[in-house]
Protein backbone atom coordinates (compact mmCIF):
# COMPACT_ATOMS: atom_id res chain seq x y z
CA UNK A 1 0.00 0.00 0.00
CA UNK A 2 1.53 3.48 -1.18
CA UNK A 3 -1.32 6.07 -0.20
CA UNK A 4 -4.14 5.36 2.53
CA UNK A 5 -7.04 8.11 1.99
CA UNK A 6 -10.51 8.13 4.06
CA UNK A 7 -13.43 8.88 2.11
CA UNK A 8 -16.34 7.98 4.31
CA UNK A 9 -16.55 7.15 7.86
CA UNK A 10 -19.66 6.59 9.98
CA UNK A 11 -18.42 7.83 13.44
CA UNK A 12 -21.93 6.94 15.27
CA UNK A 13 -22.07 3.23 14.01
CA UNK A 14 -18.04 2.51 13.88
CA UNK A 15 -17.83 2.24 9.82
CA UNK A 16 -15.43 3.28 7.36
CA UNK A 17 -14.28 3.20 3.56
CA UNK A 18 -10.80 4.10 2.77
CA UNK A 19 -9.37 4.34 -0.50
CA UNK A 20 -5.95 2.73 -0.84
CA UNK A 21 -3.40 2.99 -3.59
CA UNK A 22 -1.55 -0.68 -3.91
CA UNK A 23 1.00 -2.22 -6.40
CA UNK A 24 -2.38 -3.98 -8.17
CA UNK A 25 -4.36 -1.00 -8.38
CA UNK A 26 -7.02 1.47 -6.67
CA UNK A 27 -8.78 -0.59 -4.02
CA UNK A 28 -11.28 0.31 -1.13
CA UNK A 29 -10.50 -0.77 2.16
CA UNK A 30 -13.79 -1.30 4.38
CA UNK A 31 -14.51 -1.81 8.01
CA UNK A 32 -18.47 -2.88 7.89
CA UNK A 33 -20.12 -1.45 11.23
CA UNK A 34 -22.86 -4.34 11.65
CA UNK A 35 -22.47 -7.74 13.88
CA UNK A 36 -20.45 -9.90 11.88
CA UNK A 37 -23.07 -11.96 10.62
CA UNK A 38 -25.08 -9.39 9.40
CA UNK A 39 -21.94 -7.99 7.34
CA UNK A 40 -21.81 -11.53 5.98
CA UNK A 41 -24.98 -11.52 4.25
CA UNK A 42 -23.76 -8.37 2.67
CA UNK A 43 -20.64 -9.64 1.85
CA UNK A 44 -22.52 -12.88 0.17
CA UNK A 45 -24.74 -10.67 -1.68
CA UNK A 46 -21.91 -8.71 -3.34
CA UNK A 47 -20.22 -11.87 -4.22
CA UNK A 48 -23.35 -13.31 -5.62
CA UNK A 49 -23.80 -10.05 -8.13
CA UNK A 50 -20.04 -10.27 -9.42
CA UNK A 51 -19.75 -13.42 -9.92
CA UNK A 52 -23.05 -14.57 -10.72
CA UNK A 53 -24.92 -11.45 -12.25
CA UNK A 54 -21.61 -9.53 -13.93
CA UNK A 55 -23.33 -6.79 -11.63
CA UNK A 56 -21.23 -3.75 -12.13
CA UNK A 57 -20.36 -4.00 -8.08
CA UNK A 58 -16.50 -4.02 -6.61
CA UNK A 59 -15.22 -7.83 -6.25
CA UNK A 60 -13.95 -8.30 -3.12
CA UNK A 61 -10.46 -9.40 -3.03
CA UNK A 62 -9.19 -12.29 -1.21
CA UNK A 63 -6.55 -12.63 1.94
CA UNK A 64 -3.32 -14.02 1.47
CA UNK A 65 -5.37 -17.05 3.17
CA UNK A 66 -7.87 -16.82 0.54
CA UNK A 67 -10.63 -15.51 3.22
CA UNK A 68 -12.74 -13.23 1.56
CA UNK A 69 -12.51 -11.17 5.19
CA UNK A 70 -10.81 -10.79 8.29
CA UNK A 71 -12.84 -10.31 11.67
CA UNK A 72 -10.92 -7.79 14.55
CA UNK A 73 -12.71 -5.51 17.09
CA UNK A 74 -16.02 -7.16 16.67
CA UNK A 75 -16.36 -6.39 13.09
CA UNK A 76 -15.51 -7.39 9.55
CA UNK A 77 -12.43 -5.71 7.54
CA UNK A 78 -12.56 -6.58 3.83
CA UNK A 79 -10.99 -5.24 0.37
CA UNK A 80 -12.59 -5.06 -2.78
CA UNK A 81 -11.57 -3.48 -6.08
CA UNK A 82 -12.02 0.20 -6.60
CA UNK A 83 -14.99 1.29 -8.81
CA UNK A 84 -14.52 5.15 -9.65
CA UNK A 85 -17.57 6.70 -8.88
CA UNK A 86 -20.05 7.97 -11.59
CA UNK A 87 -21.31 11.65 -12.23
CA UNK A 88 -24.18 12.71 -9.97
CA UNK A 89 -28.00 12.51 -10.88
CA UNK A 90 -29.79 16.00 -11.02
CA UNK A 91 -32.01 16.34 -8.62
CA UNK A 92 -35.02 16.45 -10.76
CA UNK A 93 -37.76 14.00 -12.02
CA UNK A 94 -35.16 13.06 -14.31
CA UNK A 95 -32.74 12.23 -11.79
CA UNK A 96 -35.22 10.53 -9.88
CA UNK A 97 -36.54 8.06 -12.34
CA UNK A 98 -32.91 7.06 -13.16
CA UNK A 99 -32.00 6.19 -9.38
CA UNK A 100 -35.83 4.31 -9.31
CA UNK A 101 -34.55 2.33 -12.25
CA UNK A 102 -31.04 1.53 -10.88
CA UNK A 103 -32.82 0.54 -7.57
CA UNK A 104 -34.46 -2.06 -9.42
CA UNK A 105 -32.07 -3.09 -11.57
CA UNK A 106 -29.98 -4.17 -8.06
CA UNK A 107 -33.09 -5.71 -6.63
CA UNK A 108 -33.56 -7.62 -10.00
CA UNK A 109 -30.25 -8.92 -10.50
CA UNK A 110 -30.92 -9.72 -6.29
CA UNK A 111 -32.63 -12.50 -7.05
CA UNK A 112 -32.21 -15.87 -6.15
CA UNK A 113 -29.03 -15.12 -3.96
CA UNK A 114 -28.63 -17.29 -0.48
CA UNK A 115 -26.77 -15.99 1.97
CA UNK A 116 -24.17 -17.87 3.49
CA UNK A 117 -25.58 -20.35 5.93
CA UNK A 118 -23.74 -18.57 8.68
CA UNK A 119 -25.22 -14.83 8.06
CA UNK A 120 -27.98 -13.10 9.60
CA UNK A 121 -30.97 -12.99 7.28
CA UNK A 122 -30.87 -9.29 6.47
CA UNK A 123 -34.13 -8.27 6.24
CA UNK A 124 -36.64 -5.18 7.37
CA UNK A 125 -40.06 -7.36 6.02
CA UNK A 126 -41.81 -9.20 8.82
Amino acid sequence: VSNMQVVTTKPDKGGAIWKIETNAGPKSFKLLHRRPTRSMFSLGAQKYLVEEQEARVPAIVKTKNGEEYVEAGGKLWFVAEWIETLAPVSKDLVGAKQLCYALGEFHRLSKGYVPPSQAEIASRLH
